[in-house]
């Protein structure tokens, strides 16, 4: 038998179910944006961000700048740190 050397695993809603409800409101009031700005700007950056594209702090500019609010480092990182 073959020795297995990588395994994929298909994390979310297969092994965890995770709920985003306070990343889709609590993260775009601390941000100073809208929730209808957060959600695009998250859904031009999240297919980047699932396939390792962009780091979550890069994504997390971008969503920033797309919707006019500053991508100050403190902010970054706290978005990060919550995601």
């Amino acid at each position: 038998m073959a020795e297995l050397e990588a395994c994929l695993v298909d994390v979310y809603n297969t092994l965890l179910d995770c709920d985003f409800v306070a990343h889709r409101t609590e993260m775009p009031t601390l941000a100073g944006l809208t929730p209808e700005a957060w959600s695009a700007g998250y859904s031009r950056v999240g297919a980047a961000l699932g396939i390792g594209q962009l780091t979550k702090a890069e994504g997390f500019e971008r969503i920033l700048r797309a919707g006019g609010a500053e991508a100050r480092p403190d902010l970054v990182n706290w978005t990060v740190s919550c995601s």
